[in-house]
Formats: structure tokens, C-alpha cells, sequence
């Protein structure tokens, strides 16, 4: 069992995770697709507790980032679809519209923790919550907002603007299509083993289809 093996294989996956995810935003439908890394899921070694038999195996030693990873493969973070709003289902165009302001945020669950795992005889705490949004608007445009962003709430009044994370669009989709919306939600996992700590950041994607057009005023001469 090479746990450090292990952590340096993930962390180099995560990087190429991530250099692919770039590249799906900038390229849009011609890029490869995203395979999200699998977290190390090696069982932690368990360290021996009293007299062990002269002959007995050495037990693993491990570090407090290898015991930060094991924790975090125990750990599930969710995958947070892109939020956008106001909900262009609930007009009666059934669509979005040029030039009208829109709000993004991480429609889910932003935190996760704290917790405590157990790793290797090991307390783990972990503490986990969205640091940065980066959304692909499928217009060839990008977002990139601190934190899970403000949800659009029913009272706000139309054609205000997102105090954190918003976007408004110069062209249309339709009668084309809808534009694809990719959001990447990363998570800055802290943790701290021993008053050792450190941060993971992992990082989720996902899309939603957004149909976007004019309107067209009319006047009445």
C-alpha cells in the first residue's frame, strides 16, 4: 500500500481535471470531455496499539496531508448545478433575454462540514465550502465570481443587478438553439491533522441549457 503514491497520483489528476475543464470552457463543444478524478480510496493503515510480535510488519507512517486525503475520499461533495435567475420557465416567453441582467449562483448546498474523520489512529477535521464559481455563459463568454454567489430570489425587483455574480447576455440563442451553461464549482477543502493544516481544492462540474432571445417592443403609433 504506497499511500503517497496515491495522494501524488490524485493531486496530478486533479490538475489534469482541471486544465481539461479550462479547456472545455474555451473551446465549448470541440474540447475532449471531463472526466472528474476519483478521490484516493485506499483503506488508511490502522496504527498498532500495544507489544506487536518481534516479526510483525512495519505499520505505514503517514503524513497529515496523506491523512487529509484519506479523510476526504470519505467525504462526498456535491456536484452544484449552475443557478440562474430570474427563472426563465416562470416568464411567459419561456426564455431569457438580451440585455436583461441575471443572476449566477451555485444552486445547492455551499458548505459541507465541519467533520471529524478518523485516519490511521488520526483525528481529521475538515471543513469544506465553495471558494470560486467559474461560469462558461455558451455565448464564448466567462464568469468567475468569489464564493457560491447570491441566490435570485420572487420579491427582487426585475432588472436589478447581482450585488455578487451576474451576467447579461448581447446576443441571442434562439431560433439557433440554447446555449449551454457550464459552471465549476471549487471547493476549498480545509483541513487540520495534529495543528497541521492545509487546503484541497477540489473542483465539480456541471451544465444546464439556457434558452435566450430578444424581445421585441411594440409601438402603437
Amino acid at each position: 500500500m504506497d499511500i503517497a503514491r496515491q495522494v501524488a497520483g490524485h493531486k496530478n489528476d486533479m490538475l489534469i481535471y482541471q486544465r481539461c475543464v479550462t479547456a472545455q470552457q474555451v473551446f465549448g463543444a470541440n474540447a475532449p470531455t471531463c472526466n472528474q478524478p476519483a478521490q484516493p480510496t485506499t483503506t488508511a493503515p490502522q496504527l498498532a496499539t500495544g507489544e506487536q510480535p518481534a516479526d510483525a510488519p512495519p505499520v505505514p507512517v503517514i503524513t497529515p496531508e496523506e491523512a487529509a486525503y484519506m479523510a476526504l475520499a470519505q467525504l462526498q461533495l456535491p456536484t452544484v448545478a449552475p443557478g440562474i435567475g430570474p427563472d426563465p420557465d416562470k416568464n411567459e416567453w419561456k426564455m431569457a433575454a438580451v440585455g436583461f441582467p441575471l443572476w449566477l449562483w451555485a444552486d445547492g448546498d455551499a458548505n459541507v462540514g465541519p467533520v471529524t474523520k478518523n485516519v490511521a489512529n488520526l483525528s481529521v477535521a475538515l471543513d469544506a465550502q465553495i471558494s470560486k464559481m467559474e461560469f462558461q455563459m455558451g455565448d464564448g463568454k466567462k464568469v468567475t465570481c468569489t464564493g457560491a454567489g447570491k441566490p435570485y430570489a420572487d420579491w427582487v425587483k426585475p432588472g436589478t443587478k447581482s450585488p455578487s455574480c451576474g451576467y447579461t447576455y448581447e446576443r441571442p440563442s434562439l431560433p439557433r438553439g440554447k446555449y449551454t451553461v457550464s459552471a465549476v464549482a471549487f471547493w476549498a477543502v480545509n483541513w487540520e491533522v495534529n495543528g497541521t493544516t492545509g487546503v484541497i481544492t477540489v473542483p465539480r462540474l456541471s451544465s444546464v441549457q439556457l434558452p435566450v432571445g430578444e424581445l421585441q417592443a411594440v409601438v402603437v403609433g
